[in-house]
């Protein structure tokens, strides 16, 4: 994980990628309806790697963790030979897998 910037908004982070991907996000307890404050939207819930060097990896990812947040997320097309990530910082985390490569 690596370019933390700040500001009034969530705290975005960008995580590098060895491979270009489609990430889609299953879970995300910044909704209101898990006494989040909505501030990930459902239409930032699939996202695709972008080709920007990041700790010297070709492809990241940029994600928003509003504080005490987690997000979950799923392949589309289940592949368990390439398992879960888990990013966390401080109090907020994001489980992310692989949908498939580009």
């Amino acid at each position: 994980m690596n370019s933390l910037r700040s500001s009034n908004h969530p705290m975005h982070f960008k995580m590098e990628l060895k491979y270009r991907m489609v990430l889609q996000v299953i879970l995300n307890t910044d909704e209101r309806r898990y006494g989040g404050q909505g501030i990930v939207k459902e239409e930032q819930y699939l996202q695709r790697t972008i080709s920007k060097r990041v700790d010297g990896l070709r492809n990241c990812i940029e994600v928003s963790l509003p504080s005490r947040t987690a997000q979950v997320g799923v392949q589309v097309m289940p592949d368990f030979e390439n398992m879960k990530t888990v990013f966390t910082l401080g109090r907020s985390s994001i489980l992310i897998q692989r949908t498939y490569y580009e």
